[in-house]
Formats: C-alpha cells, sequence, structure tokens
C-alpha cells in the first residue's frame, strides 16, 4: 500500500468535511419541507373543517327551508281539497242558520227516537254535519302544519264563523279536534 501524503490526507478530510456540510444542509432542508408539509398540511384542514361547518349549516338551512314547504304544500292541497267540497255544496260552505224552518241548532240536538222533524229535514242535516265535520277536520290538518300563520288562521276563524249556529249549539261535539282548533271554537261560542 501506498503512503498517503499529508496534502491527500488533508483533501480527504475536507472531502469528508464537505460531506458532512452537505448531509446537514441536506437535513436542514428536509426539516424546512417537512415544517412547511406540515404549515400546509394544518391550514389544509383547516379550511376543509370550515368548510365542511359551513356545508352543514347551509344543508340544515335548506333542510329547514324544505320542511316549511313541505307543510306548505301539504295545507294548501288539504285546503284546497276543502274549497272543491265547498264549490261542490255552495249553500252548505257559506254554512246554515235553518234548514227549511228549523234551526240548524235544533236540528243538532234533537232527540233521534222521538222524531220530531221530517226525515228529509234530518237527511239535509246530517249533510250539513258531515260537511261542517270534513271542513272543520281540514282546518284542523292545516292548523296541525301551519299553526303559527296568520293568515291560515284567519281563514280557519272564518270557517268557525261561517258555521257559528251549528258551532254554538250545546251539541256540536268538538273532543275529537286538536286543541287548537277547540280553543278556536271555544272562542266563538263566548
Amino acid at each position: 500500500m501506498k503512503k498517503m501524503k499529508s496534502k491527500d490526507i488533508d483533501r480527504v478530510v475536507e472531502a469528508i468535511r464537505s460531506l458532512d456540510k452537505t448531509e446537514s444542509l441536506e437535513k436542514k432542508e428536509a426539516e424546512k419541507k417537512s415544517k412547511w408539509r406540515e404549515r400546509i398540511t394544518f391550514w389544509t384542514a383547516l379550511v376543509l373543517a370550515a368548510f365542511s361547518i359551513y356545508t352543514g349549516i347551509n344543508s340544515m338551512k335548506d333542510n329547514r327551508e324544505t320542511e316549511r314547504r313541505n307543510l306548505e304544500i301539504q295545507a294548501y292541497t288539504v285546503w284546497n281539497n276543502y274549497l272543491d267540497l265547498g264549490a261542490k255544496n255552495p249553500t252548505l260552505a257559506n254554512g246554515l242558520v235553518y234548514i227549511d224552518t228549523v234551526r240548524v241548532d235544533s236540528l243538532a240536538c234533537r232527540d233521534c227516537r222521538k222524531k220530531p222533524y221530517d226525515s228529509a229535514i234530518v237527511n239535509k242535516f246530517v249533510k250539513y254535519a258531515w260537511f261542517v265535520n270534513s271542513a272543520f277536520g281540514a282546518a284542523d290538518l292545516v292548523l296541525s302544519l301551519q299553526e303559527s300563520d296568520t293568515a291560515w288562521n284567519k281563514a280557519v276563524d272564518e270557517l268557525i264563523k261561517n258555521h257559528a249556529t251549528y258551532v254554538k249549539s250545546e251539541c256540536f261535539e268538538t273532543g275529537y279536534f286538536s286543541e287548537a282548533l277547540r280553543k278556536k271554537i271555544e272562542a266563538e261560542r263566548k
């Protein structure tokens, strides 16, 4: 083997030091890149989380709006069915005080066993009672769907007023209606 000269040794040492510096610089560069990757990952995750929250909130708002619209459509459909029934029976829809010469409230409280009224009059009353109960069933459903809506409440109040004579009779049964409709009926009875 050949002996190395001091210059050669110095060159080798210098080369080793140069390699150490290069490795050290590469390490530092890798650490910088790693820190930047961590920062980018953090900010990306933060932006994605904010976007997810924003999307979730908008989705909930859209769902509530869709639900509100669906309830309104249901209310309109139910009320439209009542209006169709009223168009087919305009005399009944406007409310009756008398059927022929007999007051509706008297017919409501009649004793069927005694049969004091002509069967034709009783049949007309039965048809009217059916109409009113159908109308109030629609009103009850509309109130359950749109209880806080002022316009719907006015429409239901008007319906009750149209049939005040029958509603005010002590024999008009309200037990199967919702509490909201019963309260409106009771207010009309006063």
